[in-house]
């Protein structure tokens, strides 16, 4: 039992002798069991807070990332252009986040979006959403 509980922490490798797949449903449920608990523990800590945010506090860190990725991903409208040196790649993409400026409502804007290469993807450095936004959907120049 100790062996297959290091196994779900990540402490002992396959080759020491354990099922990678079993491993890891184990590690999944050892999570999730352990959110469920924070959750009931910072209820406890503060009544007050809401169950988005006890979900948010309690969630395992990549679950949140993931969130904030896909959220970041579905305003990006088109890639406007790119310029690659090396492993650094730039992007200047147009957006659907939008602003109120004199009672006129502008639902369009820009973003600088900055990667990094690593092996055979490319990871999110920077994302700086700009402050002028516009009418109509920005085009590529």
């Amino acid at each position: 039992m100790l062996v297959f509980g290091l196994i779900a922490l990540g402490t002992v490798s396959k080759s020491q002798g354990a099922d990678s797949v079993s491993a890891q449903r184990m590690k999944a449920e050892i999570q999730r069991k352990q959110a469920a608990s924070n959750k009931g523990s910072l209820k406890k800590l503060n009544p007050n807070l809401s169950e988005e945010s006890l979900t948010h506090l309690s969630n395992p860190p990549f679950t949140n990332s993931l969130k904030f990725h896909k959220g970041l991903a579905s305003h990006i409208q088109e890639i406007l252009s790119v310029k690659v040196d090396g492993t650094q790649a730039k992007l200047v993409v147009s957006t659907t986040n939008g602003a109120t400026s004199d009672g006129g409502y502008f639902p369009y804007s820009k973003a600088d979006v900055e990667m990094v290469g690593e092996g055979n993807f490319w990871r999110l450095s920077r994302y700086q959403p700009s402050n002028v936004y516009y009418q109509e959907l920005p085009k590529k120049p």
